[in-house]
């Protein structure tokens, strides 16, 4: 009877090893556990961490490589110098370079719970070396690794320590290797070759892959004998894969860092990063903090930064949802606002919902999904008209005649610090939209054009006609504009610039078959299809040797204007657009929803940019003030060089009254800009006469306005 209950449980046992060997033979193709992630990544959520306010400096470029030993995050950096290895003391606030070559690439770092530090080291002829040093950054022995990875070649590119083992990840397997007088492999996995590696809390080793179907598959193994023990399938990749404390791992992409827990399969989105302000980047936690290689700016290193937990109270919390299509064209000066915000209001922080994501070819995509979603009823509270790109932004004015824009006068008379009259006539009124203000407009650039007095004549005789007259009598000049620019770029520069002159929204008219329309389309046609590039890096050479009778600029300082008496001398002036003369482009707008719920916090978020504080922080701003100071400063500042520019200052001044009197924005419309870029098209390829692209023009754009309105 013993012997029987014995063979019993043999047999059992051994179907459950069997068992066991095919479910993890499984496991390498289906996932244990399936994660939706992608839903999860599309909940706007109060950011879990706040980012922890330092002055601290870095010239050096923190790479993603990062492990945590005794509380301190060592990382690899670089510089135009060398490679560094590096050391974070958070409590010290304090970072210090440990080890440096010129000679070698660090491709990552790992440490063992003794204290030794693990270098992956390459040399320019490929020779891949783990090098041990102590915590103090001293070299203590180098394995070469070549021989390791074997005859096939395998390229290294991870490594973490973890079970007394230290394991290199390279492009075809994942290997064990004893550190025992050098390193020597003890056993080996396949891995494919975008695979990464990462080492849990507990031990465990994960590595993580994205496949071609836009999911990440995460693989938990054993350290002892990298036995597969569970994986799971999130429904949308991710860049960054890093063990955690509080989280088995922290999983990141572009956009947010989650963490994931693998025996609860919780799955939270933590933060967005551009809810801190933070460009991506990988993370070490350490005493509860999160150390983030993230940085501050796009063009300029930065210290690692410090994240630490914050509670959130659900019930009370809010978020303000600022919608842009082009997150990359967000000012910097905005950017770090919505930080600084975000520090100091956590029950109602800013998150960039980007709409980007959905364009691609069809840049109009992005606008499109933006009103899709509004419709649907998510809709945003602060919404990005800037013109950084313009061919996806939505119409500020289209929003604002639906009646979904906030009027802002009311806020700027109840306002304590504000008021009409702290802003530039010029600009302001050209802003205004059927006597509503809509938008905010910290900062803008003037499209207007240089020129020579003594060549364009009187100012009432600024017209295509009489350009186009002077043009065909001149031995110097052989077109309108100069030809730096392409034919449509201008062209449409000059649309959006036309306001009422070609489309009037108040009066439901269009005037595509004017003569004014007309005489842009002759001499657009005359312009090359493909602008020239500048012979000489001077504005100023350039605008005086230009054929073109008027010198396109768009100025976002006022600086620029001394470039006119720079090459006329006193014989400068600044036309503007021919019949419609120089026009404010907003570098920087942005509008409440009147739908918002959390419209006067909004307003609290822009108002900051119309204060005194801000005015000298934009080039040039639409305040009064801020304009005289901008000039003022600019001009003091040049100290021993204004000698060089005498006319300067008077042509500062002659910029700013024209500002002053601007009576013009450029606002563009997506939909009339395809309709006139395509029937335009023709003409310009003599496949179609003027009439009939003025008339077709005409035709669809009343067709399109009438929908509007309706």
């Amino acid at each position: 009877m013993k012997r029987k209950r014995c063979t019993l449980l043999l047999l059992l046992a051994l179907c459950l090893a069997l068992s066991a060997c095919s479910g993890r033979e499984e496991a390498n193709n289906k996932a244990d556990t399936e994660i939706d992630a992608a839903s999860v990544s599309g909940k706007i959520v109060p950011p879990s961490y706040s980012l922890v306010e330092n002055e601290r400096e870095s010239k050096i470029w923190a790479s993603d490589a990062l492990t945590v030993l005794d509380g301190k995050v060592y990382y690899i950096g670089s510089d135009s110098e060398a490679y560094h290895l590096c050391c974070f003391d958070g409590e010290a606030a304090r970072e210090t370079v440990l080890f440096s070559s010129r000679e070698k690439s660090f491709w990552d770092v790992a440490a063992s719970p003794e204290g030794v530090l693990f270098l992956l080291a390459a040399s320019d002829a490929g020779e891949y070396e783990i090098i041990q040093l102590d915590q103090n950054g001293t070299v203590l022995c180098t394995s070469a690794l070549n021989k390791l990875m074997g005859e096939e070649n395998r390229l290294p590119k991870q490594i973490e320590y973890a079970g007394g083992k230290l394991f290199i990840l390279s492009d075809k397997a994942l290997i064990a290797a004893k550190v025992e007088e050098g390193i020597r492999q003890d056993r080996s996995i396949p891995a494919e070759p975008a695979a990464r590696l990462a080492c849990t809390a507990e031990g465990e080793l994960i590595l993580a892959y994205n496949d071609a179907e836009n999911t990440c598959r995460l693989q938990l193994y054993s350290t002892e004998k990298l036995e597969l023990l569970c994986s799971v399938a999130f429904n949308m990749p991710f860049s960054d894969v890093c063990g955690g404390e509080s989280w088995d791992v922290f999983l990141g992409d572009s956009n947010a860092l989650y963490g994931y827990r693998f025996e609860t399969e919780e799955f939270q989105k933590l933060f967005s990063w551009n809810s801190l302000g933070i460009l991506r980047g990988s993370v070490a936690e350490t005493d509860g903090k999160l150390i983030c290689s993230g940085r501050l700016s796009f063009d300029a290193p930065g210290p690692l930064l410090v994240l630490t937990p914050r509670e959130i109270d659900k019930e009370s919390s809010s978020v303000i949802r600022f919608a842009t299509t082009d997150p990359a064209g967000i000012d910097f000066r905005v950017q770090e606002a919505i930080r600084d915000w975000n520090n100091h209001n956590p029950q109602c922080p800013i998150e960039i919902i980007d709409y980007s994501v959905y364009g691609g070819e069809d840049k109009n995509a992005s606008a499109v999904k933006l009103m899709a979603d509004m419709v649907a009823g998510n809709i945003p509270d602060i919404y990005d008209f800037s013109l950084t790109a313009i061919d996806s932004i939505p119409s500020s004015a289209q929003f604002a005649r639906r009646g979904l824009l906030e009027d802002l006068y009311p806020y700027i008379d109840n306002d304590p610090e504000l008021s009409r009259e702290d802003f530039i006539p010029g600009v302001i009124h050209s802003l205004e939209i059927n006597g509503g203000l809509y938008e905010v407009v910290p900062a803008f650039s003037l499209v207007t054009t240089f020129a020579a007095s003594s060549a364009v004549g009187p100012r009432e005789g600024w017209t295509y006609a009489n350009f186009n007259a002077i043009i065909e009598n001149s031995d110097r000049f052989d077109s309108v504009f100069d030809k730096h620019h392409d034919r449509m770029w201008l062209f449409g520069n000059i649309v959006d610039a036309s306001g009422n002159k070609l489309v009037n929204w108040s009066a439901g008219e269009c005037y595509f078959t004017s003569d004014y329309f007309r005489s842009l389309l002759e001499t657009m046609k005359a312009m090359p299809e493909t602008g020239m590039e500048m012979e000489t890096p001077l504005l100023a050479d350039e605008v005086a040797e230009s054929t073109g009778l008027l010198y396109y600029i768009n100025a976002n300082d006022v600086w620029m204007a001394s470039t006119g008496p720079q090459a006329f001398q006193q014989d400068y002036c600044f036309p503007g657009l021919p019949e419609v003369g120089s026009a404010i482009y907003p570098l920087c707008s942005y509008g409440i929803s009147a739908y918002s719920p959390n419209k006067d916090l909004c307003w609290q978020f822009l108002r900051q940019f119309l204060t005194k504080e801000y005015q000298l922080k934009f080039f040039i701003t639409p305040r009064l003030d801020g304009l005289r100071a901008q000039i003022s400063n600019t001009w003091e500042g040049f100290g021993e060089i204004r000698q060089y520019h005498p006319y300067g200052l008077e042509a500062m001044n002659a910029l700013a009254d024209i500002i002053i009197n601007v009576d013009t924005v450029v606002r563009h419309d997506p939909q009339i800009w395809q309709i006139v870029y395509s029937e335009a098209g023709a003409y310009f390829a003599d496949q179609r006469s003027v009439e009939d692209t003025m008339n077709l023009i005409q035709s669809r754009v009343s067709i399109y306005m009438a929908e509007q309105a309706g």
